[in-house]
């Protein structure tokens, strides 16, 4: 009875030491962020949550919160990633960059001061321009950076990249062999940067999985994957897919890459579930990969912040492996830990608010392929590449690897090819196209008013109340309101309808810009400047951002309208001319119907007479 009573206390001892131990230890390595900072223009506090999440508040600044995780990567330095898009439109405003491909780390100085540095592109925390100081409440400002760059930690005996022998399997023919650049390296790197490289093996390993016999095989030999398993049949919404597994050992910490391989259709009867697939979005088969990924995760024994996702798959391979991409949040810390390479993949979205969240999928496109823009009521998640295979300068390369009669277009089939694809990749780097040439939205309103900010079907997905930003789930438009002034980001190419209602006697100032993502540059601006407000009193105005010209802001209490100042001052023209076709188009149709009364009354003369 003293053993078991022994055994209970030690335990309950130990309980109580790892309780007292363990906040210290989860933040020992962030510590230096958490408390009350200042920066030129405001207030800001950052406290560390127990599920090492960033609870984030500005004064000074507009407000937002977001989820945000830590990643140590060094004494200095410390990468910052969040859902949400505040403190990217703050930087935006302060530095005039708006990069989709960002991460946050904050670069620490000394025990006082640390920036948090947006990194995109090929800048690195010591050379990124976008860069916000902070000082500790009470402390001594001094931001001058480090001079030395920080060596990322290497991956034990597998960081260098290596040139391995792959083949490219042709259809009754000898398969092609070439040498692509391979390294597990590439999953140090941030998802959201397309990487040619890994582009080229997800498409050698979406293509063997045709090769029911020796995927296996090659999955080990040329690329060094592990704990493989391989289903090779499918069914209805039942797809083939394979699972692997690499065991990193990165610096003092152990990684986990798990590679989620989808087959595309490989026989006659499959068609008939491709089919069936394409009009529900592929959703019930995403479902079924998933679930099995989360069995294999749980065998593997891997957590969250040590796993890295690897998804690829051709045609309908690669529309269940894009449509993974909202699952990723089940099994790492972020979409930077979650690379998705597709080629050739049908459209499985239709929210297209939902396209922008996931710029860590990469589609590649052949645009003489039809089945990329198969269903048109759908688009895809992420990001997409176009290649066109009728450009001369793919010639040589189509004839290397159509080697017995070089490159033939003559129909659906060459075009939608790996061979195809790889041919092209060989050559030149694919284009980005599409949703990220749309420009987005910007609206401030300077009044005592309150916003909403209300979809095409009415639903509410932000309004503020006084000061306070009210937010629904799933909302990705950003508003900084400060009382009188709201600053709104409004996603690009989506059509929205903006509400204000007066709060107080006051002239409104109204302005809507249409803003390139890519410069920042502003397209199309309307001003709608002193327009008086009452309490109560209600406006909207509907906004395009891919079609931004002669926005009408109407009174809905009045009935009144307001145009553009720069569109009516551009255009007085357009007014005359309506109003001369209205005069037209009036003076017609009463000699119309003069003349029809004349000729009746003719006939019934001539009734009367005959």
């Amino acid at each position: 009875m003293k053993s078991v009573f022994k055994r209970i206390s030690c335990f309950l001892l130990s309980i109580l030491l790892i309780c007292t131990v363990m906040p210290f230890a989860v933040s020992q390595n962030y510590d230096y962020l958490v408390g009350e900072w200042e920066t030129s223009a405001g207030d800001v506090n950052l406290k560390l949550n127990s599920d090492q999440t960033y609870e984030l508040n500005w004064t000074g600044f507009p407000k937002d919160e977001g989820n945000w995780y830590t990643e140590a990567e060094s004494d200095e330095v410390c990468r910052i990633s969040f859902d949400g898009n505040g403190i990217l439109n703050i930087m935006a405003i302060m530095y005039g960059i708006n990069d989709a491909n960002y991460h946050f780390e904050a670069l620490k100085i000394d025990a006082d001061n640390f920036y948090l540095v947006q990194v995109y592109g090929n800048y690195t925390a010591y050379s990124s321009p976008c860069k916000l100081g902070l000082t500790r409440v009470g402390g001594t400002q001094n931001r001058t950076s480090p001079k030395e760059p920080i060596t990322v930690p290497e991956i034990e005996d597998e960081g260098d990249l290596k040139e391995i022998d792959v083949e490219l399997m042709r259809e009754d023919k000898p398969n092609y062999q070439t040498q692509i650049n391979w390294g597990w390296e590439y999953f140090l790197r941030l998802a959201k940067d397309y990487n040619h490289e890994l582009a080229k093996a997800s498409l050698i390993i979406s293509q063997s999985l045709y090769d029911r016999e020796h995927f296996k095989e090659k999955l080990y030999n040329e690329f060094g994957f592990e704990d493989i398993e391989y289903l090779p049949s499918a069914s209805f919404y039942m797809p083939g897919y394979a699972f692997a597994h690499k065991e990193l050992t990165v610096g003092e910490s152990t990684k986990h890459v798990i590679l989620v391989a989808v087959r595309g259709t490989m026989e006659i009867l499959e068609w008939v579930n491709d089919f069936s697939s394409v009009i529900s979005g592929f959703r019930p088969d995403t479902e079924y990969v998933n679930d099995a990924l989360q069995e294999y995760i749980k065998k593997i024994g891997c957590t969250k912040s040590d796993t890295i996702l690897y998804c690829t798959g051709h045609s309908y391979g690669g529309a269940i492996a894009q449509s993974l991409a909202p699952f990723a949040e089940n099994y790492v810390r972020s979409d930077n830990h979650c690379f998705i390479y597709t080629f050739a993949a049908p459209n499985t979205l239709v929210d297209f608010l939902k396209s922008r969240e996931f710029l860590n999928v990469h589609n590649i496109i052949n645009d003489n392929d039809c089945v990329p823009f198969l269903s048109p009521n759908y688009m895809k998640y992420g990001r997409q590449w176009h290649y066109n295979s009728n450009d001369e300068k793919f010639q040589s390369s189509f004839d290397s690897v159509y080697s017995e009669k070089g490159w033939q277009a003559s129909g659906a089939k060459e075009n939608h090819d790996c061979a195809t694809y790889f041919a092209m990749m060989l050559r030149d780097l694919p284009q980005e196209k599409g949703q990220e040439a749309l420009p987005y939205s910007y609206i401030s309103v300077h009044c005592p008013v309150d916003v909403t900010v209300k979809d095409l079907q009415g639903n509410v997905m932000v309004n503020t109340k006084g000061a306070d930003v009210l937010y629904e789930n799933g909302c990705n438009i950003q508003v900084f309101n400060d009382g009188e002034n709201k600053d709104i980001f409004v996603p690009s190419g989506v059509l929205y309808q903006v509400e204000i209602t007066g709060t107080g006697e006051g002239t409104m100032q109204v302005k809507h810009q249409s803003v390139d993502v890519g410069t920042n540059q502003v397209r199309t601006q309307n001003n709608y400047p002193n327009i008086a407000v009452h309490p109560g009193e209600q406006f909207s105005l509907r906004v395009d951002s891919a079609q931004t010209e002669d926005l009408q802001l109407q009174n809905i209490t009045t009935g009144e309208t307001y145009s553009g100042e720069e569109a009516a001052g551009s255009f007085p023209w357009l007014y005359i001319i309506i109003a001369v076709v209205v005069v037209i188009v009036a003076v017609e149709i009463i000699a119309l119907i003069w003349l029809l009364k004349k000729r009746k009354k003719e006939a019934k003369q001539v009734e009367q007479h005959g």
